[in-house]
């Protein structure tokens, strides 16, 4: 299908709102245009993916596992269960390849009211949380060079307030440099997708060819001296005593940090060339590549250092590195880190605003987050606002919290997604599917089983953090229904280019 054929069915598959007839309007603005190629488009998947998580998390599922095998398990299974819900994905982005497609396809199947909820919680929690997250994982590789950065430079403390008290922030180099790389990806992002996307694909083959040089510089250096195959498949680290259920969902719970920019390209979807074709091909070959330096690096680290050493090591890779050539390798390696996380920063910077703006566009935010610079074709305020909240949750909060907080809410909305791609297929079943969820119904039922089982045991596992969550997501109630009060009960398109005036906009959508 070509790019021309895919913009002609967009109107179709915008004609009519969830529970109601579309409303004629006219398109008065500059649109998002098709610039993303296939290796782009693969970069944006795997430049996401590969941030920080890998480098962060080994210690983190290695202790709550206990033995290499379980930690080998743990990280296999959040791949798997991140697969399955990509080929969910796949065609809910196949089916509407627009900006937010993941927030379009919730609007179709359950109206206006969820899939606000769905944007509230990705522009004011997860998605801020995410990007806070990446800048922190920067910070905290700096460190490896200036261990000064943590010192705390000043407090700022609140007045006592009742029931409460008084509240103290702590700044450190930490979070004021985290807080200066939100600002510095936020320029590139305003700068538009071309700018952002050709500077993700260099900075991602960069951090592949580097990651790859990780998994074979024990053996090229190392010549069978610092490592021993015993360390991994050894009965001390294979066997894992006391392992329990609680543990290991938690020890995927956490792995799952790293692959949570599997999805990545839906956000996109309005600017990828012939996306029946390019999104599934791009998407899938990221995965594949993603996960298969995951499990290398992973085995590396306990091929070197064994268990142990992985679970007491706050610099996993690092010191890995250190041991095989010493310091100076470590160092410059460590550099490697950094261009990873800046890789990950980059692709949000190419995915930064599209889910706002989707929603502008539909009347459920303001109408300045709307509108797309005539000549970058980027959506200013749409990445500005979310910005701003990123900045303010990197100078106030840890790298642990803020991944712990983005893992929980995004996956309580994948079963929505899910629930979405069944309803759909049952009403109308004549939809475009470019491409369809391979092994339905079997593939998505499993996918949502096991999303429940895990969202259920995080919330027993950490509460206070899941309620907190919810409650933030639980905001946009009122917000919402401000917003309907505003808008007469329905839903007025300010720039005529939401869902109900993709007939008229469509033309912005090829180059």
């Amino acid at each position: 299908m070509t790019t021309k054929e895919v913009a002609a069915v967009v109107p179709t598959l915008a004609s009519r709102e969830a529970g109601g007839e579309a409303k004629e309007v006219t398109n008065r603005g500059p649109g998002l245009i098709r610039v993303l190629g296939l290796w782009t488009s693969m970069s944006v998947v795997v430049g996401v993916m590969v941030g920080s998580g890998i480098f962060l998390k080994p210690a983190e599922i290695a202790a709550g596992t206990g033995s290499v095998a379980w930690a080998m398990a743990a990280w296999a299974a959040a791949a798997a269960l991140s697969f399955l819900s990509v080929l969910c994905y796949l065609e809910i982005g196949t089916s509407m390849p627009q900006a937010a497609s993941d927030y379009a396809f919730l609007r179709r199947a359950f109206g206006p009211g969820v899939s606000f909820l769905y944007g509230w919680r990705s522009v004011v929690v997860s998605g801020p949380a995410s990007h806070a997250s990446q800048a922190a994982a920067v910070m905290l590789f700096s460190e490896y060079y200036w261990p000064e950065l943590a010192n705390p430079l000043f407090t700022l403390s609140s007045p006592t307030l009742p029931w409460i008290g008084s509240i103290a922030l702590t700044m450190s180099g930490l979070r004021l440099g985290a807080g200066l790389l939100i600002v510095g990806f936020t320029v590139l992002a305003l700068a538009g997708i071309r700018a952002a996307g050709r500077t993700l694909l260099a900075l991602t083959v960069v951090k592949v060819l580097f990651l790859v040089a990780i998994v074979a510089t024990p053996f090229v250096l190392g010549r069978g001296s610092t490592g021993s195959f015993r360390n991994i498949f050894g009965p001390e680290n294979w066997v894992g005593e006391g392992v329990t259920f609680a543990g290991f969902t938690m020890a995927v719970y956490a792995a799952l940090w790293a692959f949570s920019g599997s999805h990545g390209l839906l956000r996109v979807a309005g600017e990828i060339k012939d996306p029946s074709r390019t999104l599934p091909r791009a998407t899938v070959w990221g995965f594949i590549v993603t996960t298969l330096l995951y499990l290398l690096i992973t085995a590396i680290c306990f091929y070197v250092l064994g268990l142990a050493d992985v679970v007491g090591s706050p610099h996993v890779v690092s010191d890995m590195l250190e041991r095989v050539g010493g310091p100076a390798l470590a160092g410059l390696l460590t550099v490697v880190m950094i261009v990873s996380s800046f890789g990950s920063l980059s692709g949000t910077a190419v995915r930064a605003g599209r889910l706002p703006l989707a929603m502008a566009q539909d009347g459920l935010f303001p109408p300045s987050m709307a509108k797309v610079h005539e000549k970058t074709r980027a959506p200013v305020w749409a990445i500005v606002i979310p910005a701003v909240a990123s900045l303010a949750l990197a100078l106030t909060g840890s790298f642990t919290q803020l991944t712990g907080l983005v893992v929980f809410v995004s996956w309580s909305f994948v079963a929505l997604q899910i629930l979405a791609l069944f309803k759909l297929r049952v009403t109308e079943p004549h939809l475009p599917r470019p491409v369809r969820t391979l092994g339905y119904p079997v593939v998505p039922a499993l996918t949502l089983l096991l999303t429940i089982i895990l969202t259920v045991t995080v919330f027993l596992q950490h509460p206070g953090r899941s309620l907190f969550g919810i409650v933030v997501v639980s905001t946009g109630v009122p917000v919402y229904l401000a917003i309907r009060r505003r808008n007469g009960n329905g839903h007025r398109s300010p720039v005529g280019q939401g869902r109900e005036g993709w007939t008229n906009a469509s033309s912005h959508l090829t180059e």
